[in-house]
């Protein structure tokens, strides 16, 4: 029995070349229907009874990948050719056979490839995810190779021209990729599946930091460094962050600071990406108030019932208020024009406290391209006015942080392709 369906299902795949039943189906939610691969959604759970031994199921599991899942991945049309029914079957594979190489190597060559960017959320939310969770934890080596891959930046030969210019956004482009896909793994695995990179992880972060507008890889890069820093808060223990908090405030503060007029250095050094991302991560900082943050709060925040009644001899202390105080934003003025603060959470609704900058829409502008005051005035401005407000109503409505939200802005823009240079 066991050979007949071995031997039958080697026959189905000669019969049948990969590229006879692998279609395009531009990411429908459940596509093949009716064909081989919802057969062997079926099939697949159930090789361990058909075969009784581990070794045939692994070779199944191996045959399967080869002819279905191989082809798709390697496929010219990735990854529009690959639908959630190939996702789930991939997903069946890992949990048949954890051990069997062939998935391992076709989930990589997938996650590797530059154009792994290019997946609607919903389908590396439902389909992705799974599989790479599976495939994190079968080598708790994925992480630290991920990292391996980023150089440090260097201002060690770089020449001028045309030459240089490409090289540099060669170097920017893979280490943007690279940050990209460690945010997405630590997104995917349980919380503080990788605690014990931690300390590599803040080295490497520290090490990017030193990059500047001339180096290679550039300043361009702050961006993605700081969606990593999101994704250790959401998926890493606070108290197992603490040897990384002091550079996320060293950070934060540098590149709010780049938000007030005249800050022409760091500006340089935070573009509007890098800016409007260390707003996101403070942002979630406020949502979340872990223990760590709590401690430096009054830095960056009025945490007192002064931030929703102003006295008349209040002065500035909290970055926010003099980053809005500088932009010549008035408190009031802003509350007539945007609203009520706690409209965007719904905490007061719902019970849920959700970011701030969660459901930013900017009617479809190119952020790199808009000039920089532009963009602080139209798009930072509001939140700069509002967010003192906004914790404090969050904190004292006792809203619950809606951390799948927190989960969901940041994969949005991990695949937001056209924010990689």
């Amino acid at each position: 029995m066991q050979d007949i369906f071995l031997r039958l299902l080697t026959a189905i795949f000669a019969a049948r070349p990969a590229g006879g039943f692998i279609e395009a189906t531009s990411h429908r939610r459940t596509g093949h229907r009716g064909s081989l691969v919802m057969s062997l959604l079926v099939t697949v759970p159930k090789l361990q009874l058909v075969l009784d031994s581990s070794d045939r199921v692994t070779g199944a599991v191996n045959n399967i990948s080869a002819n279905v899942v191989s082809p798709a991945i390697h496929a010219k049309s990735y990854p529009e050719n690959v639908s959630m029914g190939i996702l789930q079957l991939l997903l069946s594979l890992c949990v048949a056979s954890p051990g069997a190489k062939a998935w391992k190597k076709d989930v990589s060559d997938a996650f590797s490839d530059a154009r792994f960017f290019k997946f609607t959320r919903e389908l590396v939310e439902e389909g992705w995810v799974p599989v790479l969770r599976k495939w994190a934890l079968s080598d708790t080596a994925r992480l630290p190779d991920l990292l391996s891959h980023m150089a440090a930046p260097t201002t060690a030969g770089i020449m001028f021209g045309v030459g240089a210019s490409a090289a540099r956004t060669d170097a920017d482009r893979k280490t943007q990729t690279s940050l990209r896909r460690v945010a997405l793994l630590l997104l995917a695995c349980d919380t503080d599946a990788f605690m014990s990179h931690v300390p590599l992880l803040g080295e490497k972060l520290s090490e990017l930091c030193t990059a500047t507008p001339a180096s290679s890889p550039s300043a361009a890069t702050r961006a993605e460094m700081l969606m990593v820093c999101r994704a250790l808060v959401l998926s890493i223990t606070s108290t197992h962050l603490a040897g990384i908090w002091p550079l996320m405030n060293d950070v934060l503060q540098a590149a709010l600071t780049s938000a007030i007029p005249g800050g022409h250095h760091e500006q340089e050094t935070y573009n509007n990406l890098s800016l409007l991302q260390a707003c996101k991560l403070l942002d979630l900082l406020t949502v979340l108030r872990p223990d760590e943050f709590q401690v430096h709060e009054w830095v960056y925040l009025t945490n007192t019932i002064d931030a929703v009644y102003r006295p008349d001899d209040w002065t500035l202390t909290a970055l926010v208020d003099e980053v809005a105080e500088a932009l010549g934003t008035d408190g009031g003025l802003a509350m007539s024009a945007y609203g009520d603060p706690a409209t965007p959470s719904g905490a007061s609704r719902t019970g849920m406290s959700r970011p701030f900058l969660g459901s930013l829409e900017i009617d479809g502008r190119d952020i790199r391209a808009m000039a920089r005051d532009e963009f602080v005035r139209t798009v930072l401005r509001p939140f700069f006015a509002q967010l003192s407000m906004y914790a404090y109503e969050n904190t004292y409505g006792m809203g619950v942080p809606d951390t799948e939200a927190c989960r969901r802005d940041l994969l949005g823009d991990v695949l937001d392709e056209s924010t990689i240079v």
